[in-house]
């Protein structure tokens, strides 16, 4: 039984996977990734300031 979810994923994983490929979905994980990026650039430097080692 666990040898055919390999072999043939379910109907609904296929159709969300396929989801993930469409254009409003990549736009907005083009939106989210922009977020981390400016928590991120706001937050390192005041941890190196700190005094924290962050090898990024």
């Amino acid at each position: 039984l666990a040898q055919n979810l390999f072999i043939a994923p379910p109907t609904p994983a296929q159709f969300a996977a396929l989801a993930a490929f469409e254009p409003d979905t990549l736009s907005l994980l083009d939106e989210r990734r922009d977020a981390f990026r400016t928590r991120r650039d706001l937050l390192l430097p005041a941890l190196r300031a700190m005094g924290f080692d962050i090898p990024v």
